[in-house]
């Protein structure tokens, strides 16, 4: 392709909420922290896997169990401030770090940032998926 001679007007999304595909034998329930693996398609989120990327939270339970990589999509907002658990510490204004699908503590160790703590709520804490860090 070559660069731009003339205007184009071009097709966009807010990219608010997106379709992806769901990993081999994934089961995602409705409301949990989802990541991409290594061949772009997504799995709940869980401690310990750093080579993988924080997508966003599922609007849509998507259970591919048994299933191939890829066979069905699930609905994921990639923005919003959304209410989880917490393990630990976590203190707003820091980075949540994932510890599960539906858990965040501040401490990074092993872990993968989704988003930034904007307050406490009881055992929970609003986390703003917003302004991650990739």
């Amino acid at each position: 392709m070559t660069a731009l001679a003339t205007n184009v007007s071009r097709e966009w999304r807010d990219g608010m909420d997106v379709i992806l595909p769901v990993a081999a034998n994934a089961n995602i329930r409705q409301g949990a922290m989802v990541e991409y693996d290594a061949a772009g398609r997504v799995a709940p989120a869980a401690k310990g896997t750093s080579a993988e990327l924080y997508a966003g939270v599922a609007l849509a339970p998507a259970d591919n169990t048994g299933g191939g990589a890829g066979v069905i999509n699930v609905m994921v907002r990639r923005a919003g401030t959304f209410r989880f658990g917490k393990t630990g510490t976590a203190v707003a204004g820091k980075l949540a770090q994932l510890e599960d699908d539906n858990t965040v503590t501040d401490d990074a160790t092993g872990r993968e940032p989704c988003g930034v703590i904007v307050a406490a709520a009881g055992d929970d804490v609003w986390v703003d998926i917003t302004r991650r860090v990739a």
